[in-house]
């Protein structure tokens, strides 16, 4: 049974505009960076992690660097980390360099030779390369793709258990985004197929609509037609599509909870 906390999280989510799952991860996303900076700085477990992927993604990198300047009024958190994994990225290129001879070696007439030279030195560029290059991913990127399927599933049981309270609050959203609506509907559990066939079919009449309103937009700015005022939904439909196709704005304000 879905917890009273993520339901709640779930519902204000739906209740407002782009794809609920973007949303409640991009609020995860928020959450882990805005405690990195507040409190995980200097703890070990992160600060390992960090070093393992060579710090965030670039999204994340720049998010949680404004976050501390917007929120903290400095950047200490970010010196911190970036003075460990600075000082890591010199010795991997001093590493790099004391393996690299600096010569082209020359390739021998023989196939074969050629060949076997070639393997070698991608051998050794893999050694020289193993400081520079990354053994984990964004841990910022892991912990939204783990909100994101935790509540899928749960958006999916919500539905499943024919919750009118769930299933009218879906249908009054914007819907998921492709990205999460294939998600959803690659759950093949027999306990969640009435929840996916629910999401697919209230999904489809949302873009049958939104069809509706795009072709109608693009009708009312022809000349002929010009008198005709754009309904509120008209208006958004490019925006709505946007949304579908490319998740939730980049700029939409999530909080931090």
């Amino acid at each position: 049974m879905i917890s009273g906390i993520v339901t709640l999280h779930l519902q204000d989510a739906l209740g407002k505009p782009g794809c609920p799952i973007c949303r409640v991860r991009r609020e995860s996303e928020a959450h882990y960076i805005f405690y990195l900076l507040h409190e995980n700085v200097n703890d070990l477990n992160t600060r390992g992690h960090l070093i393992a992927s060579q710090g965030l993604c670039p999204t994340h990198t720049w998010q949680t660097l404004r976050r501390e300047e917007n929120g903290f009024g400095d950047a200490l958190g970010n010196s911190i980390i970036y003075a460990d994994l600075c000082q890591r990225a010199a010795q991997g290129l001093e590493h790099y360099l004391k393996h690299s001879s600096g010569r082209a070696p020359l390739d021998p007439p023989n196939w074969r030779d050629r060949l076997r030279g070639v393997l070698d030195r991608l051998a050794t560029n893999d050694g020289r390369m193993a400081r520079l290059t990354p053994r984990e991913a964004c841990r910022v990127c892991e912990m939204g793709e783990s909100t994101a399927r935790s509540n899928v599933g749960w958006l999916l049981e919500g539905c499943t258990n024919a919750d009118p309270v769930f299933r009218a609050a879906y249908e009054a959203s914007s819907g998921l985004c492709l990205a999460h609506l294939r998600q959803a509907l690659s759950h093949s559990e027999p306990s969640l197929a009435s929840g996916v066939r629910f999401i697919a079919a209230a999904s489809a009449r949302k873009l049958a609509a939104l069809t509706h309103d795009l072709e109608e937009y693009g009708r009312k700015q022809a000349w002929d037609n010009r008198h005709e005022k754009l309904t509120e939904a008209e208006t958004a439909s490019v925006e709505r599509a946007a949304g579908f196709f490319g998740g939730l704005s980049p700029d939409a304000q999530v909080k931090v909870r």
